[in-house]
């Protein structure tokens, strides 16, 4: 499973970087990063940032359902990227009112199933709020924090996730 974590990371990883510099844009400045990281895609007939970020949840779920205790919780490491799969099928969420219902609704679930798979199932709490607090000084750092809030959680939600599954095992 640490295999699965280690390829979902790298292609999450990869692509974003690559999205980034197609659009000749590095993550670095206040214009260049985007509100969330749904927005870092290049334009395209068939989303490449929807086919990654499916890839990416599906690559996540064997690890996260075995890396539950067993509890009734555990279920949300099966509807964390269940959700974040609904976010990657809602590509067009900017410019069709149903799809960003969708996309959000998707968006909200996933964080929440996730932060609670962290703390709850994982005991990671010390992990996910250390996380959560060094992807905020990054994004207070850099003076993007004010546009790109979301963008940022994101950052420490997916860093906490990864990280959880190939420290703790």
């Amino acid at each position: 499973m640490l295999t699965f974590t280690i390829i979902s990371l790298l292609l999450l990883a990869g692509f974003t970087t690559w999205a980034s510099k197609l659009r000749d844009e590095i993550p670095t400045s206040y214009s260049a990063l985007a509100t969330d990281v749904a927005e870092w895609y290049p334009g395209a007939a068939v989303n490449p940032w929807s086919v990654a970020t499916f890839l990416v949840a599906f690559l996540m779920l064997p690890p996260m359902i075995e890396a539950g205790t067993g509890d009734y919780l555990q279920c949300l490491g099966f509807f964390a990227p269940l959700y974040l799969i609904i976010v990657a099928l809602t590509p067009g969420w900017e410019k069709d009112k149903r799809q960003r219902i969708i996309h959000r609704a998707g968006a909200a679930v996933c964080a929440f199933a996730a932060v609670v798979w962290l703390i709850a199932v994982r005991g990671d709490l010390g992990l996910t709020l250390c996380v959560y607090i060094l992807s905020m000084v990054a994004g207070t750092v850099s003076r993007t924090i004010d546009r790109c809030m979301v963008f940022w959680l994101e950052v420490g939600l997916f860093a906490s996730v990864y990280g959880s599954l190939i420290v703790g095992g």
